[in-house]
């Protein structure tokens, strides 16, 4: 685990050629960008490295690549692209569909679907689900395919959407005719869709923010669906988030739907998960990167192109790249706010111009968060996403 300021320090050095980064807590709070992050995709994109972000949002690449233009003001042409937990999943979906299709015979539906789906998404890669079920000190993982998912779990064609159709209508609307959102008081479902937290029909608002009032709000349902054998779709499978700050400067933190997951595995129930640390998404960023190689060749020694992935999230961005077999670096702000929380340290050994104490104590940090989430150690730690 070495103490880094920037990429600069490692890129030529270890001859990477793309950059996986996450983006909330990295790039971005979710309220405002991080001071260095544009300028670093910039620096990474002039010296030609492919820059793809990856993120664990419910929603579409494009759709991110335009809010971060937009909101935070990364230009679209510095990165080669954003592939997001909600691409995968909706590629899952999209191969379900086609085989209830041709469970149906309706091969003329099959051939309009498929020719509607954007042309990063017309490939071969293995887009199967991480299955788990049971709590993190006894849980059971397997590989769930969209042939044994459609086989065990589509018998009705309806299900659950516990999110904002707005927000999420483009994972599912090429679903339609055969599978469709219901009412979520009619529990006769093949599966439920999670992309957001949010207040369920017939009860109070929930606080997204408070991992308590989520578990009560969500018990019966999710008890309801448990009796039913009913299997959860996570679309997002962050537990939380970076979402601004606190009035003291540290970050304000927001449930997200891997919390769901979390608590319904605890009751026993069958969850799926395509984002971050599972090993979907790193199969798509593999084939990524593989087509960039065909197309522009390997390194100059003929190697393969090395991939440095970045997030601050042990739980999902180390562990997920380390499981991968791909080096990572630790941005020590964001979900964990190591660099908030060394703070008093680190003023004293920078105003004495040695940071040597301070990387040793932010060092410890992530050796015990690593511990408590069985995560290998990042290959790098740095303080902030910065060239």
């Amino acid at each position: 685990m070495q103490y880094i300021q920037g990429l600069q320090a490692v890129i030529s050095k270890n001859e990477y050629y793309t950059i996986a980064s996450d983006v909330y807590g990295v790039l971005h709070d979710g309220a405002k960008p991080y001071p260095y992050t544009r300028e670093c995709i910039e620096k990474l994109h002039n010296l030609g490295l492919e820059t793809i972000l990856l993120s664990n949002s419910s929603r579409l690449g494009n759709v991110l690549a335009n809010d971060l233009q937009r909101k935070y003001g990364f230009d679209k042409t510095k990165y080669k692209r954003v592939l997001s937990s909600g691409d995968v999943t909706r590629r899952f979906l999209h191969d379900c569909i086609d085989l209830v299709r041709q469970r149906t015979k309706s091969t003329t539906t099959v051939t309009t679907t498929t020719t509607n789906i954007a042309d990063h998404e017309k490939d071969t890669t293995d887009c199967s689900a991480t299955m788990l079920v049971g709590n993190k000190n006894n849980t059971e993982s397997r590989t769930i395919t969209a042939h044994e998912f459609v086989q065990n779990h589509i018998k009705t064609g309806r299900f659950h959407l516990i999110g904002n159709a707005d927000y999420h209508a483009p994972l599912y609307e090429a679903l339609a005719p055969e599978m469709n959102p219901v009412s979520l008081d009619d529990m006769e479902v093949d599966f439920v869709l999670v992309g957001l937290i949010m207040s369920l029909p017939h009860q109070q608002l929930v606080n997204p923010n408070d991992r308590d009032n989520i578990r009560q709000h969500y018990d019966a349902y999710l008890r309801q669906c448990r009796e039913k054998d009913i299997p959860l779709v996570i679309a997002n499978p962050d537990v939380r988030a970076p979402n601004g700050s606190n009035s003291d400067g540290t970050p304000r933190l927001l449930m997200c739907p891997g919390y769901i997951g979390e608590l319904y595995q605890e009751m026993g129930g069958k969850v799926l998960y395509f984002g971050k640390p599972f090993a979907t998404i790193y199969r798509y960023l593999s084939s990524i990167v593989q087509q960039q190689e065909q197309q522009q060749g390997a390194g100059d020694d003929g190697r393969r192109r090395r991939v440095l992935c970045v997030g601050d999230n042990i739980s999902t961005d180390v562990l997920g790249a380390r499981r991968a077999g791909l080096d990572v670096a630790l941005v020590l702000g964001g979900v964990h706010n190591i660099s908030t929380a060394t703070t008093a340290s680190k003023a004293t050994t920078v105003n004495n111009n040695d940071t040597s104490d301070y990387t040793v104590i932010a060092r410890q940090v992530v050796e015990q968060l690593c511990f408590e989430y069985d995560s290998p150690e990042p290959t790098y730690i740095m303080d902030e996403l910065r060239f």
